[in-house]
């Protein structure tokens, strides 16, 4: 028998035979892993993978395949750690670098994802997917250009990389190159058309472009492929929103937040629609919601703002753009909010910083230099106002409401042919402006052209019921025609509306004036009605609303005297000036001597002075009460006086129109019908200083010089201040004028006596006691 070789006489060691039989065992399990990751059966690849290394810790596929499965149900801390131990043994993998770059990007750490990509690429040049994912994180980090070249690059390369049509498309919406953009994620649907990501993608688009019922289609069309896409349902909410289709929107929001409970722009969305249909309080809730998830995020801090300023929660409205303004320092949108607040809140010095903080960043805000005109306005500083609408005007000439708010600058400005012409350019743009039918209405009154100034009016309530400039204009265009109870109406209307308008914060801020025009209105019909019980309790609202105090009983005396003297019951300034008047007379009621008037006009300041003697002395009937008046009105205007012919108006200076010969006449016979109630009243009519008897020893203890000029002034501190008791006093009505005031000064310097000043522009000074 031959003998066998001593080749096929060697027996197999075990070892052997085992590690042939695990490595077979172990590719079969690996192949097993791969075909379920490949049908999406996650769990049942994770087993798999993890089978694989328990039998062999150290294999590098499945290490890096079990972290792929960990990216892909989102444990992306897992995954690094997977990839990471698979990258140590097999370090040259281009597609290990890739999958490990993508879980660090979604950890967030983009810087370290680009070095992954990098490898990626150097490992395999023509990798074009490492292209496009590096071009998807180099557009997180705004670095556009770069992004969009190595998307460009990954599509030379694979044309039908349907991630790469998607990436490049991103980076495009965000350079807001939408139609671009549009084309890219249009490739991505037609390579890819089970991709729900790029339905997405191009949905979103499609919203920027307004293309609302085509982008509902895409949405749509994403949910019938995912159906638990949280942001397709986001999506749609913002499509069903633009077309007003708003339960509709509300509802696929809603169904974003119970799909995904975090997901912060949905509840932006919610708080959005619901702030559409003024429900006020739900939009917060859900603005407050979206702060709670991501209290970083300016913008949502702005909206919530935005809300709280409609809503009247002006403090709250503020701290919300402040905290804005924080975190997004450079947005002009946030300080013109601001500023369109603090206008609101009647705080015009710091509206105006914050104005011009948003047309520093943004130059061509046409808004801004609106809001800024109007503030300026505010500060009653016309010319710059004007500037700055003329500004806005020349950026987008196409806007009524610019054009409207130039004519009231103009009226301010008293250029009432030009506002006309504003307020005409404004209605040719927008007809159905209410705003500049009314003021247009208001310049035709002034003008006398009543009819077509009701008219305007008229028209302005027809478009805007609720608008209460339109009632104040109309009351003052009927108040014109005598047609006082409808005028009376309208007031009263006016003051309602205006009246839901005044808020407080430390003040009440009564925006454009129209609470106090419509009650000053609404008193000047009482008054000529004669209607004394509305007229005081009307009265008594209107101090209560503007008053610096209230005091019933002068009040009451005050209206009965308006009355008694026919003298209008404004401005409110004539009641303040003369409550302190009584308040000065009261200081001298212990003294002996008697008290005189010089100027007394319709004789309200004697009416009440006189009563204010009676309510000390119930006998008091007139005797010891001297009035001195020329009952021609002001004398001849005198070089001292002209300081004030500069045509400044303010509440302080008296109107430049009333400066002259003859004003403030009132006849004789008319003061001694007014103070018939005081009989004992002695009268000296003429011109000041002929009217005082010049050899007279009579004394006073209390003077009220109301005669506004310079030298009938002076002639009146001359003449009473040696027949003045010690204690006694003249009060000088007159200090805001600038011939009185001068008269004071130079009186009281060579007298060597000081005086004060009320808070109303009263001078006085007293005699010393010997």
């Amino acid at each position: 028998m031959p003998r066998k070789s001593r080749s096929f006489q060697r027996k197999l060691k075990p070892t052997d035979v085992t590690a042939d039989y695990d490595k077979k065992n172990i590719e079969a399990l690996f192949q097993a892993a791969i075909a379920a990751h490949r049908q999406s059966a996650l769990d049942n690849a994770r087993k798999g993978y993890e089978q694989v290394l328990r039998l062999d810790s150290k294999h590098g596929a499945a290490l890096h395949l079990l972290g792929l499965v960990h990216h892909q149900c989102g444990d992306h801390f897992r995954a690094l750690d997977l990839m990471e131990q698979a990258i140590r043994i097999i370090p040259g993998s281009a597609v290990v670098n890739l999958n490990l770059g993508n879980v660090l990007q979604a950890l967030g750490r983009s810087e370290d994802a680009i070095r992954s990509y990098n490898k990626a690429i150097a490992q395999k040049t023509d990798f074009a997917e490492a292209y496009s994912n590096r071009g998807n994180v180099l557009r997180t980090l705004k670095l556009y250009d770069e992004g969009l070249a190595n998307c460009n690059q990954a599509l030379s390369l694979q044309p039908d990389l349907a991630s790469a049509h998607l990436n490049r498309g991103s980076v495009l919406k965000d350079l807001k190159r939408y139609e671009e953009a549009l084309e890219s994620f249009e490739s991505a649907v037609s390579i890819g058309p089970d991709s729900p990501g790029a339905y997405l993608n191009r949905a979103s688009v499609l919203i920027e472009l307004k293309r609302y019922e085509k982008a509902l289609i895409g949405c749509d069309t994403v949910i019938e492929l995912k159906p638990d896409l949280a942001e397709a349902y986001v999506n749609r909410g913002i499509v069903l929103q633009s077309l007003n289709r708003i339960k509709e929107s509300l509802d696929s929001c809603c169904k974003a937040i119970s799909l995904q409970p975090d997901l912060v722009h949905a509840y932006r969305i919610c708080g959005s629609v619901q702030r559409e249909q003024k429900h006020f309080v739900d939009a917060l809730i859900n603005y407050d919601r979206a702060l709670a998830l991501n209290p970083e995020f300016g913008e949502d801090y702005y909206l919530r703002g935005n809300l709280l300023r409609r809503t009247k929660r002006y403090k709250e409205a503020l701290a919300d753009f402040e905290e804005a303004i924080t975190l997004m320092p450079t947005s002009a949108r946030i300080y013109f909010n601001q500023g369109l607040t603090l206008r609101e809140l009647n705080r015009p010095d710091k509206a105006l910083v914050s104005c011009n903080q948003a047309i520093v960043l943004t130059p061509d805000m046409v808004d801004a230099y609106s809001i800024r005109g109007n503030t300026l306005r505010d500060l009653r500083q016309f010319a710059e106002a004007l500037v700055c609408f003329d500004r806005a005007i020349l950026l987008k000439s196409d806007l009524a409401g610019l054009h409207s708010n130039r004519g009231n600058v103009l009226i301010d400005m008293k250029h009432l042919d030009e506002a006309v012409t504003s307020f005409e350019l404004a209605i040719a743009l927008e007809p159905n402006l209410a705003d500049a039918h009314s003021n247009r209405g208001y310049i035709l009154r002034n003008l006398r052209r009543f009819a077509d100034a009701l008219a305007d009016c008229d028209r302005a309530i027809f478009l805007a019921p609720d608008f209460a400039d339109a009632y104040l204009n109309r009351g003052n265009v009927f108040f014109e025609l005598n047609r006082c109870e409808e005028a009376l109406k309208d007031f009263e209307m006016a003051v309602a509306l205006a009246s839901q308008n005044l808020h407080a914060l430390g003040v009440r801020y009564d925006h454009g004036g129209i609470f106090r025009k419509g009650s000053e209105g609404m008193l000047c019909i009482l008054h000529a009605q004669k209607q004394e019980k509305r007229l005081q309790e009307e009265f008594g609202k209107y101090v209560e609303a503007f008053g610096s105090a209230n005091a019933s009983d002068f009040d009451r005396l005050y209206v009965e005297g308006l009355l008694k003297t026919d003298t209008l019951p404004v401005p409110l300034r004539r009641r303040e000036r003369f409550r302190t008047l009584l308040g000065l007379l009261s200081q001298t009621l212990w003294l002996k001597g008697l008290v005189a008037e010089c100027g007394c006009y319709l004789g309200l300041s004697s009416y009440l002075l006189c009563s204010c003697l009676r309510q000390h002395d119930p006998e008091f009937d007139g005797v010891g009460y001297q009035i001195y008046d020329s009952f021609e009105g002001l004398s001849a205007i005198g070089e001292e006086d002209r300081l004030i012919l500069s045509g400044a108006e303010t509440e302080d200076l008296p109107p430049e129109e009333i400066v002259r010969k003859g004003y403030f006449s009132a006849s004789l016979m008319k003061v001694k019908l007014s103070l018939a109630k005081f009989p004992g009243i002695e009268y000296f009519p003429g011109w000041i200083p002929a009217a005082f008897p010049p050899a007279y020893d009579a004394r006073y203890r209390f003077v009220h010089v109301d005669v506004d000029l310079y030298q009938p002034t002076k002639d009146s501190f001359e003449y009473f201040w040696p027949r003045l008791v010690p204690g006694g006093m003249i009060v000088c009505d007159d200090y805001n004028w600038p011939g009185a005031k001068r008269a004071v000064e130079e009186f009281c310097h060579s007298a060597s006596v000081t005086f004060e000043v009320t808070p109303f522009s009263q001078a006085y000074f007293v005699r010393p006691q010997i």
